[in-house]
């Protein structure tokens, strides 16, 4: 590749003139031979990270409705007899424009009561990497911020929208080869790519690399089998963005309280959030933060930042002003990743008078907030993890806009100091032989000088039966817990089962039975506490209806298609795997699709009837998060039979005669014994066939026969003269 300015005003180039280059020509063989240094040639570019996501995402029109009914009766003395009805509801209706969703509970016993959780709007847009949502929701934050529950308008980058985009800093590694050789990519001594290349520069992007600390290995070998090694150590942080990336929340609206016990608790103040993450550079995230409502402001900056190889560190400092009160908070944290090591630490100091709205829904601030976290993994070692928590709260503030909260412990009302906890936590596992695990942990809580242990173990008792037992211990109490259990299957038909016991501090004994179909999980059991037992019945599922038909599945809580074959009984692929058959309208329901990931959907051709012809065996389908996707998979049904030509003679038609069908001139020829195949016949049909200077023609009458090819003949051709 020559500068711009080299070859720029030139009609001509002296290849004396380009530095690099060098030729020989040779007269007599009318020949020119060109030697190019490597560095000269295009560089070659190779991105090692997932495919882009292709089609585009799509929607149909429909909803799904996830329920679980529960219903329990006690079995003891009358004040147990109470019966207890219960249903969690998840409705949703979405389509290309969106998707609206409404959860809730309801509840029918000793206490009755229905209670509305979250009811809102989504869209999702692909292009912008955006996603906005109307109505209940979250907050987004950062680490040194508190979320908090509202309803209002929420715009927010969604980077999950592209599974295939890597958000965070990977290595790239380049070269040079001055012959065709071969890249063999080793990450931590694992072969992770191979790839040829040609002579010339290279470069490889978006190594596939774990997160934490690493090494990258790439070996070059030529065709004589000569080697070039180059090392380059790494540390790949998930919590970082990469160079000139952005990441971005805002929310409007009014706060909400008590959350999963009232259905409208809402303020009437307004409020405001924003959240904005920029990848300064590949080792350097800017964060910002901005919470504003009645009275109160809230601002506050951090960085993330990535040493070296040494680990992540992370800082932060927020300034609130609040009834003409200012306060503050500094935070400060590291993380290193190391195979098999990890450390954090994590250090968080806020003032007296430090205020957010998370205060508003009665959450307790904290003036400190440190922890410690360590771990070990070890194949033959086991795992290892140790932690330190230590938390002091200095009191609870609330707005004094809002009279739920007043005065409970706000500003101006009298400080309150709410307790320290100080725990330690020791966690210790380990595969023993035959698949038996070990596994064990103690805690201290250093401020109430209160300890304990638990120590047990897990083992199969066969392919799908396991067995478990533990003992608890503090100062005061100890239990014994011993369960053996079958588990439901998570996908496909199986039934399970469980028993478990608990003796010491309580007496507690349970037993379920249980079974996943296709279009629901059940779940029957008896609960024994301290000597008052109930039975209950749990019953799972989802129903779902799209194109006017109404499907009954298993809880569909992400996204799903149907597959529309038009043909009873044909088996449907996901990923080349069966997943079902087509029912009577020629139709199924495929449940566990992946949002925003390529998802393929195929048909078995061998199980459609002989007269239908696939038009499509697969296609690939891009389901938006949540929704369902019509798959049109519906063959053509042929018009078509074979028919037997024989001359006046009695004789076959000659081999190869060629075929007009009603006029049109065909790619069909007669076969063997004057046989030949027909697609889209008529009721009534008109053949000429042509061979050497001769021809014949006839007419006749088709009727389908479903499900067959139909068989015509034999039919005597009458002969002519090729005209």
């Amino acid at each position: 590749a020559l500068p711009a300015d080299f070859t720029e005003g030139v009609s001509r180039i002296d290849l004396a003139h380009i530095p690099g280059l060098s030729y020989q020509l040779k007269h007599a063989q009318q020949q020119i031979h060109i030697n190019i240094q490597p560095q000269l040639l295009k560089r070659q570019s190779y991105a090692l990270g997932r495919a882009s996501v292709h089609p585009a995402p799509a929607a149909d029109f429909g909803s799904v409705l996830n329920y679980d009914l529960f219903v329990s009766s006690g079995l003891g003395s009358e004040a147990s007899a109470e019966r207890q009805t219960s249903a969690l509801l998840d409705w949703r209706l979405f389509g290309g424009w969106g998707q609206i969703e409404q959860t809730s509970i309801i509840q029918r016993g000793p206490v009755d009561r229905n209670i509305r959780l979250e009811t809102y709007w989504t869209y999702s847009d692909v292009d912008s990497l955006t996603q906005y949502r109307l109505g209940d929701t979250v907050s987004s934050g950062l680490a040194w911020t508190r979320p908090v529950r509202l309803a209002g308008l929420q715009v927010a980058r969604n980077f999950a929208l592209r599974p295939d985009l890597v958000t965070y800093p990977v290595p790239t590694m380049s070269g040079t080869v001055a012959v065709p050789s071969t890249l063999d990519l080793y990450i931590n001594n694992v072969r992770r790519h191979s790839q040829p290349v040609s002579p010339g520069p290279f470069t490889l992007h978006d190594l596939p690399v774990i997160t934490g600390s690493g090494e990258a290995r790439l070996v070059v070998r030529d065709a004589l089998g000569r080697e070039s090694v180059t090392t380059l150590p790494f540390y790949a942080a998930v919590d970082n963005l990469r160079k000139g990336f952005v990441d971005y929340s805002i929310e409007a609206g009014v706060l909400r309280s008590n959350f999963g016990s009232r259905s409208n608790d809402y303020a009437h103040e307004a409020v405001a959030i924003g959240t904005l993450r920029y990848g300064l550079t590949d080792k350097l995230t800017l964060e910002s933060h901005v919470e504003a409502g009645e009275d109160l402001l809230n601002v506050g900056a951090g960085a993330v930042a990535v040493l070296g190889t040494y680990g992540v560190v992370s800082a932060s400092t927020a300034a609130s002003r609040f009834d003409d009160q200012d306060g503050h908070q500094y935070g400060l944290s590291y993380r290193f990743t190391a195979q098999p090591f990890s450390l954090f630490l994590s250090s968080r100091y806020a003032s007296e008078r430090y205020a957010d709205l998370a205060l508003t829904q009665g959450s307790a601030t904290a003036e400190w907030v440190n922890q410690l976290g360590l771990s070990f993994s070890s194949q033959r070692l086991g795992s290892l993890g140790l932690s330190l928590i230590d938390v002091e709260q200095n009191g609870m503030h609330a707005f004094a806009t809002l009279p739920q909260y007043a005065c409970l412990g706000r500003i101006g009302c009298s400080h309150r100091v709410l307790g320290q906890v100080r725990l330690l936590t020791f966690s210790y596992s380990k595969q023993l032989a035959a698949g038996v695990s070990l596994f064990s942990s103690m805690f201290s809580d250093l401020h109430s000088k209160q300890d304990g242990f638990s120590i047990g173990f897990s083992m199969p008792l066969g392919a799908k039966v396991h067995a478990l037992a533990d003992f608890r211990s503090t100062e005061d109490h100890a239990t014994f817990t011993a369960q053996v259990f079958r588990s439901i299957p998570i996908e496909g038909d199986g039934a399970g089962w469980r028993l478990s016991s608990t003796k010491g501090e309580f007496e507690q004994s349970a037993a379920a039975v249980g079974y996943r179909g296709r279009k629901a999980t059940i779940e029957v059991g008896i609960n024994e506490f301290d000597g008052d037992a109930d039975a209950y019945v749990d019953l799972r599922g989802s129903a779902v209806f799209m194109a006017g038909d109404l499907y009954l599945a298993n809880s569909i809580f992400d996204s799903f298609a149907v597959a529309d074959v038009g043909v009873s009984g044909v088996t449907v692929l996901h990923e080349n795997r069966p997943v079902g058959d087509t029912n009577g309208n020629g139709r199924l329901l495929i449940t566990g699709l992946n949002a925003y990931h390529t998802n393929r959907i195929g048909i078995d051709p061998l199980d459609l009837p002989v007269d239908y012809l696939p038009t499509e065996v697969s296609q690939q389908i891009v389901p938006r998060e949540g929704a369902g996707v019509m798959v049109d998979l519906a063959p053509k049904r042929m018009q078509a039979a074979t028919v037997q030509f024989l001359l006046p003679d009695g004789q076959p038609v000659p081999l190869g005669a060629r075929v007009e069908l009603n006029g049109r001139i065909t790619e069909l020829s007669v076969g063997y014994d004057g046989t030949a195949f027909f697609n889209n016949l008529q009721a009534d049909n008109e053949v000429r066939l042509n061979w050497a200077d001769k021809n014949c023609q006839l007419q006749f009458v088709y009727t389908a026969v479903p499900g067959t090819i139909a068989r015509i003949g034999p039919l005597e051709c009458r002969t002519g003269t090729l005209q």
